[in-house]
């Protein structure tokens, strides 16, 4: 399999219904800003896309991803659509990378969206928790936040985790997020103050829930000899893993931990592993990633993480299914400020979708995209000169993409090389 390489990426947003900024035109918009950093790209380059689509009801279109390649004028080229839930988008950035690694394409571009605000609130609500078992979970009144509550309550009963825990990570995202201007909302923030917003599901409250938005991004792929002629910083995507989890949190086993190679059997005595506080798809994902990256401690090697936070709880699973703390040590991960700006491992400096918001087909692709600037030392020319959280002479960085409830995960390690 050849190299494959992340040359840019862009980003499109809709900040309310505007009929003549359709999906199309938010593909459209993304690609034209990915292309602006790589100038002697044409679309006429482009060899194959891939697609990332959540749901068609969200876009009032079938075959929305044909019709956004129409938009870009790329016909002949071949489209092809992946759907993984709300990790749509890092699914189909691995399979833009297989379509590069396996020789069929020099130059792959992978693209997402989804736009809710074409739905009234209570239509797309609806929507959304149709991702849920219709049969069991959905009656029931199960939604993407209520599993994460579920999940959040279960991991305080048995590790100790607190409600301060979880809103500091709300406080440490929204915080990062003042420098990055495509963040939906930002601010400094108390505890306190995020604790007292509207409860959405014990113990998540307003603050800790991404919002859902509209947007569309892009990144482009691109093998070693393309690369080298279009980009000057070109990023390798190192190491790639998926995984999955059962859907409904009861059925999940409670066995072993799924360890990583710096674990040892003796780290997990006593716990049981997932149940209804954790989940083995981000494990699993991170196992494969780590393996084809030669990643064997990620405390130490790793720079930067860009995580699914879609809710606080979100992001304290995620640290912890990628090694960056023992299973149920995400509350300390926190407390201690590791994953701070000025922590060791800074997580989600772009202020992570609690600032940038959910848009479930694009989301992965965005924060491959923020990943990316920080390994080509090019935030400040992103975000208007603001480089504050610029992490210098970062070298790899972890993407993550998840769902509310864990049970859909991809894990990329991008390598900036020497």
């Amino acid at each position: 399999m050849r190299p494959v390489y992340l040359i840019a990426g862009g980003l499109a947003q809709a900040t309310s219904l505007e009929p003549a900024r359709d999906y199309r035109f938010l593909v459209r918009e993304a690609f034209d800003y990915a292309c602006a950093s790589v100038p002697r790209l044409s679309p006429a380059q482009v060899d194959t896309c891939v697609a990332s689509v959540f749901c068609d009801q969200l876009s009032r279109q079938l075959a929305a991803a044909s019709f956004a390649a129409d938009h870009l004028g790329l016909p002949p080229r071949p489209v092809i659509r992946v759907e993984a839930g709300g990790a749509s988008g890092g699914a189909a950035l691995q399979a833009g990378w297989a379509e590069v690694a396996c020789g069929r394409a020099d130059l792959c571009l992978v693209f997402g969206f989804d736009q809710v605000s074409l739905l009234l609130a209570e239509q797309a609500r609806e929507v959304l928790a149709q991702e849920h078992d219709l049969n069991f979970d959905h009656p029931l009144g199960a939604s993407g936040p209520v599993q994460a509550s579920l999940m959040a309550r279960r991991h305080m009963h048995r590790f100790g985790t607190t409600e301060h825990h979880l809103a500091s990570i709300a406080a440490k995202n929204l915080s990062h997020g003042r420098h990055n201007p495509f963040a939906r909302r930002s601010g400094e923030y108390t505890v306190e103050q995020i604790l007292a917003s509207p409860r959405v599901a014990d113990p998540l409250t307003g603050l800790q829930v991404a919002p859902e938005v509209d947007a569309a991004a892009v990144c482009l792929l691109a093998s070693a000899k393309t690369a080298a002629r279009l980009c000057s910083c070109p990023v390798r995507m190192a190491g790639l893993g998926r995984g999955s989890e059962y859907a409904r949190l009861a059925d999940r086993p409670r066995g072993d931990v799924l360890l990583l190679p710096h674990e040892h059997p003796v780290d997990y005595r006593g716990v049981n592993f997932p149940g209804v506080h954790s989940s083995r798809a981000g494990r699993q994902a991170a196992l494969q990633a780590y393996t084809m990256a030669g990643i064997n401690d990620p405390v130490h090697q790793v720079d930067l993480a860009e995580v699914d936070d879609r809710t606080t709880f979100g992001e304290l699973l995620a640290c912890e299914q990628l090694g960056f703390c023992r299973i149920g040590d995400g509350g300390r991960l926190v407390a201690e400020q590791t994953s701070w700006a000025n922590g060791s491992l800074p997580v989600n400096l772009s202020g992570g979708l609690l600032s940038l918001g959910v848009a479930a087909g694009s989301s992965g692709l965005i924060q491959a995209m923020m990943a990316l600037w920080q390994l080509q030392g090019a935030v400040a020319h992103h975000c208007r000169g603001d480089g504050t959280l610029q992490v210098e002479g970062a070298k790899i960085a972890v993407v993550h993409s998840s769902n509310y409830s864990g049970s859909l995960a991809t894990v990329t390690v991008l390598r900036k090389e020497d």
